[in-house]
């Protein structure tokens, strides 16, 4: 899965296939059939997560640039994903768009939810964070107090910006 959100993020597309032999000795990935394991039902959440967005589509906010994976739509929606080095806190920070989209701006105000992508829950953070320091290609809520994050691996966080 952590495949799957680092290509999601990075904005390209991934495929799900099983290679396992079969009681008629032929392979999964010829004959087909449902998909066993974990993760088909998080491929699913992680379909949920897409179709749930306010902005259709994901591309890299800065891929040539920024080292972290933040895709969405500049200024409006973003999904950053931690993969296997969540920090027990996230500071405020997004990157600005080199490429295309509008810029962020000293006032932008923005909601997050934290996304367990294993467990598969969505948790609001309940509070607003509004940008007050915004730099050529980054900019940062400093007023606002840290985003815990839960324990463990495989943790996105989705930022939409509120009006």
């Amino acid at each position: 899965m952590h495949q799957f959100w680092i290509a999601t993020v990075s904005g390209t597309y991934a495929s799900h296939g099983e290679s396992f032999l079969l009681p008629n000795d032929s392979y999964h990935i010829v004959e087909g059939g449902p998909l066993l394991g974990d993760s088909p039902v998080r491929l699913g959440f992680l379909r949920t997560v897409l179709d749930d967005l306010a902005v259709p589509g994901l591309d890299p906010i800065d891929k040539w640039d920024d080292p972290e994976y933040v895709a969405g739509v500049a200024r409006r929606q973003y999904v950053r994903y931690f993969g296997r080095s969540a920090p027990a806190e996230w500071v405020f920070r997004l990157p600005q768009s080199s490429m295309i989209g509008e810029r962020l701006e000293v006032g932008d105000a923005f909601e997050i939810d934290v996304i367990d992508t294993w467990n598969m829950t969505i948790m609001p953070v309940g509070r607003r964070f509004v940008l007050d320091d915004v730099q050529r290609n980054e900019a940062f809520a400093r007023a606002a107090d840290p985003v815990a994050l839960p324990e463990g691996e495989a943790i996105a966080l989705r930022i939409t910006r509120i009006d």
